[in-house]
């Protein structure tokens, strides 16, 4: 599970992303009720995009391009469209799209495309874990001092000695996060 920001009160909500091969991504919040599920094979969520479609009519052969913006956008394939000459429905391929600046502001869950909850400022940059579980894991690679081979994953600013304090600190702050959101 990771914890996200709730699109609908901002507070903590969770991703389940189900069981391994599930395609489906389940957002639920506690706090206000807010659940949405997303179909994560082939999609990316990515906040709001402009999407740029072409196709060719199948009836008047008309070549056109369309745009639309929309909230989840298919990585490959077409989206159906109503042709600009003849009105007639058909189908276009997906060229590309463009995020629309309601990004959120931190660190993304990825199949959601929602901000991480557990995120704080830290040494000029954003501190953040998935989960509660991943800030007690953070918290012991950064006290080691010796055998780092399984540290790879985190931003060598994270490992650093002279932002050890600093990180302990951060890492603090984002367990009173979670503290605070399971009271």
């Amino acid at each position: 599970m990771t914890w996200v920001k709730c699109p609908n009160c901002g507070k903590h909500a969770v991703v389940d992303h189900g069981s391994s091969g599930s395609q489906l991504s389940v957002v639920s919040c506690r706090n206000c009720g807010y659940s949405h599920s997303t179909k994560h094979d082939g999609v990316l969520s990515a906040g709001m995009v402009q999407v740029v479609l072409e196709g060719i009519c199948p009836e008047c052969f008309y070549r056109g391009k369309y745009s639309r913006v929309m909230e989840q956008v298919p990585v490959s394939g077409t989206l159906p469209v109503r042709c600009s000459e003849c009105h007639t429905s058909h189908h276009a391929d997906v060229k590309d799209f463009t995020p629309l600046g309601l990004q959120p502001e931190g660190p993304m869950e990825g199949t959601t495309g929602l901000e991480l909850y557990l995120q704080t400022p830290c040494c000029g940059a954003v501190l953040f874990a998935r989960n509660p579980d991943m800030i007690d894991v953070i918290e012991e690679l950064v006290g080691r001092t010796q055998d780092r081979s399984h540290c790879q994953w985190l931003p060598k600013w994270v490992l650093l000695g002279r932002n050890r304090e600093d990180v302990l600190k951060a890492l603090g702050r984002l367990r009173e996060m979670v503290r605070i959101a399971t009271s």
